[in-house]
């Protein structure tokens, strides 16, 4: 009789034991189920920003050497209008801006 009590005691603490351990894992479980449900949606969300990355800039009109030749010329283009509108505002130097 002593004996099973005391095999009954240490099968009780061992069923306790266990339940404690699957209500860890369980929780685990959750909040890995929720931490992947939110990666998921990260991952979809940067799919989607690469698929809208592909039409500009893979399958775009222009190439990459036609593009870059266009901000060469844009560039140029703007120094040269900013090298005429510092060259008009030395003319003007000793004349008010507008003029009655």
């Amino acid at each position: 009789m002593k004996a099973n009590s005391i095999e009954k005691a240490g099968r009780t603490a061992e069923v306790e034991s266990k339940e404690a351990e699957m209500g860890r894992r369980n929780e685990k479980i959750v909040s890995l189920s929720s931490q992947k449900k939110d990666t998921e949606g990260e991952l979809e969300k940067t799919d989607q920003y690469m698929t809208d990355l592909q039409k500009p800039c893979v399958s775009a009109d222009s190439k990459y050497t036609d593009r870059k030749a266009a901000r060469t010329k844009e560039i140029k283009a703007l120094k040269t209008a900013q090298q005429t509108l510092l060259d008009a505002f030395k003319e003007q130097a000793g004349k008010k801006f507008l003029q009655k």
